[in-house]
């Protein structure tokens, strides 16, 4: 539907807001234009519409020299932008099992992508994929989440987590250096798809933080959190009518088509 009509947790401009406070950044006038709680958005509280995430993550790569701002951050907040689900994630026993938390309960760690995993006898593949077009930002989001992914690797393995390749559909090379030090793997840019892949090994490793007592609070927590997103995020018929009149544009849209739709 129109990115109006997506809600987000906002976990993804809360870790913004935070580099740019440490940073020392002056953030405030990207958020004049919506009308955003900043206080709320610091705690990671309620959901951001889609529309407005790209508004001020475009004020802040407009502000800022680093074009891979989304790497940056990513690898800085790592799992503690994943919010709960980090720590469900950390708690689990091994890799696999983290893998599969992180797919089934993704949404509510506030990324506005999608995973898809590919598992080889030899190799592990991670597909980022565009949940709605992004256009200008889907380099920005992807960074974002394979800088978080690979950090909350790093945190939970050690040494043992390291990458076989990267690829990405777009051209970042003017920061290979940055790349290489968060991810220690060849990195090829302006391929075809968004993956980085693994050794298949890596998913039978034990994670140093297994806890069944936490996982299971954790887990309970996300079961809610998931809950309240599907919830937020369900048409009701207004907002039917008003995508499906929109999406027809300039023709007109009539009741007898709207009767014929539904």
């Amino acid at each position: 539907f129109a990115h109006s009509q997506c809600f987000i947790p906002p976990m993804l401009l809360t870790s913004l807001i935070h580099y740019a406070e440490q940073q020392q950044w002056p953030y405030a006038h990207w958020f004049q234009d919506i009308s955003l709680d900043l206080e709320q958005l610091r705690q990671g509280q309620g959901f951001v519409s889609f529309e407005n995430i790209c508004h001020v993550i475009q004020h802040a790569l407009h502000d800022t020299p680093h074009k891979h701002l989304g790497l940056l951050l990513g690898s800085h907040e790592g799992q503690t932008s994943m919010g709960i689900l980090g720590f469900a994630m950390q708690a689990c026993k091994t890799v696999a099992e983290a893998l599969q938390v992180a797919l089934h309960y993704h949404p509510i760690s506030g990324s506005v992508l999608d995973l898809n995993v590919l598992i080889q006898d030899d190799y592990c593949e991670v597909e980022i994929c565009e949940r709605q077009p992004c256009h200008t930002l889907g380099a920005f989001f992807c960074d974002e989440v394979i800088a978080s992914m690979m950090t909350c690797l790093q945190m939970m393995l050690g040494q043992q987590a390291q990458a076989i390749c990267l690829h990405l559909n777009y051209d970042h090379s003017n920061y290979i250096n940055d790349y290489q030090r968060i991810f220690n793997c060849p990195i090829y840019f302006n391929a075809p798809r968004n993956i980085i892949r693994f050794d298949s090994a890596i998913l039978s490793l034990p994670l140093k933080g297994y806890s069944p007592a936490n996982f299971q609070t954790a887990i309970q927590i996300c079961d809610q959190a998931l809950q309240d997103y599907q919830h937020r995020n369900e048409k009701n018929t207004v907002q039917l009518l008003q995508y499906l009149i929109e999406s027809h544009l300039p023709a007109r849209f009539d009741m007898t088509q709207a009767a014929q739709y539904f």
